[in-house]
């Protein structure tokens, strides 16, 4: 879902050529092809074989096969999103790389260091080299960490961009705008 919104604006940059790996985080295939279709999304330049893996293991695997793509194609940077796994493994690849990485949803805290989402977020903002801040919390949050000044970007929210670009889809292939008693829910 992310995904969407972010694609859409950095294909509006003519001077950007994008790709993006498939780190097979999410394995329900219809899930991921619907989500590609609905915000026009192409197919990804590289997927990371889906694995039944866990833990360090599974990070290991996602790793090495970003890795592969990042080696291949040595890209002028990488954007990462979120707190899974995958990209944590995409971030450690691209800065084992010499990669730069942009991570969006940085500095995002809850504050419960046993949860994975918690140790990845922390971990990917320790390789970042910039960090695309959601809300003002974030911002806080990475200066009290010790990252400040022109790393720290404050951007809006991707989750938010989605639903407003979904909203203002409903109802167009009937040539209308969103019908107000629709409920529009994403689940995690």
């Amino acid at each position: 879902m992310k995904l969407g919104p972010i694609w859409r604006a950095l294909e509006t940059r003519s001077e950007l050529a994008c790709s993006w790996i498939d780190t097979s985080q999410h394995q329900d295939p219809a899930m991921r092809a619907d989500v590609l279709t609905l915000f026009g999304i192409p197919e990804p330049r590289a997927r990371v074989p889906a694995t039944t893996k866990r833990g360090e293991a599974r990070l290991v695997h996602m790793r090495e096969g970003v890795t592969m793509a990042l080696t291949r194609d040595r890209p002028d940077g990488l954007v990462v999103i979120g707190d899974v796994d995958g990209s944590r493994a995409a971030a450690e690849a691209a800065h084992a790389c010499g990669i730069p990485v942009a991570h969006v949803e940085a500095g995002l805290r809850s504050g419960q260091a046993a949860m994975v989402e918690e140790r990845n977020r922390v971990a990917i903002d320790q390789l970042a080299d910039l960090h695309l801040v959601t809300e003002e919390a974030g911002v806080v949050h990475l200066r009290d960490e010790g990252v400040a000044g022109a790393s720290v970007q404050l951007v809006g929210n991707p989750m938010v961009d989605a639903l407003h670009q979904i909203r203002d889809g409903l109802g167009a292939e009937e040539g209308g705008g969103a019908d107000p008693r629709r409920v529009l829910a994403t689940l995690h």
